[in-house]
């Protein structure tokens, strides 16, 4: 029994070192593959958590932008008022508003 197989490897040993090299090397293919995949899930991960920081910084930026422009709105209206009650105050009562105020009059009095 023994002698067979002996013979049997003996006549086939090429054949066999081949099936069991390129076993090897299917095994090794398999691998990397495998391992070459699971960098690309984790790259498309980090790729996704990157584009969705960046969504939520352009929200914050829209958000700021909105907020900058309506203060903008506000300062006008402000201003607009303000010099709507200026120009109701006669000349002697601003100059009396101003001076409680620690301010000076820009325009000088004609």
């Amino acid at each position: 029994m023994v002698t067979i197989i002996v013979s049997l490897i003996q006549r086939f040993w090429p054949a066999i070192t081949g099936v069991f090299g390129l076993g090897g090397i299917g095994l090794f293919a398999w691998l990397k593959t495998k391992s070459a995949n699971t960098k690309v899930a984790q790259a498309e991960a980090r790729e996704a958590v990157a584009k969705e920081q960046v969504a939520e910084t352009l929200g914050a930026v829209e958000r700021a932008n909105a907020d900058a422009a309506a203060a903008g709105e506000q300062a006008l209206a402000n201003r607009l008022q303000a010099d709507a009650g200026a120009a109701a105050l006669g000349d002697d009562e601003l100059d009396a508003a101003l001076a409680r105020q620690g301010a000076l009059r820009k325009d000088p009095k004609p």
